[in-house]
């Protein structure tokens, strides 16, 4: 019979523990998973949403008014010149962006392009926190 004498300290004979490798790829999809959905955050606070949406709920209130008398869906220009909206209400969301009115039916939207300034993207707000 041979007996062999174990290895010495920090010896490596090349062969990797699949218990360990297991584990390192465990933390590298939860550390993958769990930082992903911030690189995909829109980038506005929440003082800036909240400001934003209560802008658009007001101007949705003008707009139901407006269609009190007119059937048409109106711009926030519409809607200053008919006077259902004040002068020195905002009517540029927090970014300065101007506001987009949407009628479907009896429902109103007032959406915000948010800060990219662009509609129809992942940042954009409406009076409705986005629930539509």
């Amino acid at each position: 019979m041979h007996y062999s004498a174990p290895p010495p300290p920090g010896y490596d004979d090349g062969h990797v523990d699949p218990l360990l490798v297991g584990f390192g790829v465990f933390i590298a999809v939860a550390l993958l998973v769990g930082f992903v959905p911030l690189w995909f955050q829109p980038s506005y606070t929440r003082g800036e949403a909240h400001s934003t949406v209560c802008d658009a709920t007001t101007i949705r209130s003008a707009v139901q008014l407006y269609r009190l008398d007119k059937d048409d869906c109106p711009t926030v220009p519409d809607l200053v010149r008919a006077d259902v909206i004040d002068r020195t209400s905002r009517i540029v969301d927090s970014w300065e962006n101007p506001f987009r009115i949407e009628c479907e039916g009896n429902d109103i939207f007032v959406v915000s392009a948010g800060p990219d300034g662009a509609f129809d993207t992942r940042d954009d707000l409406d009076n409705t926190w986005g629930s539509r």
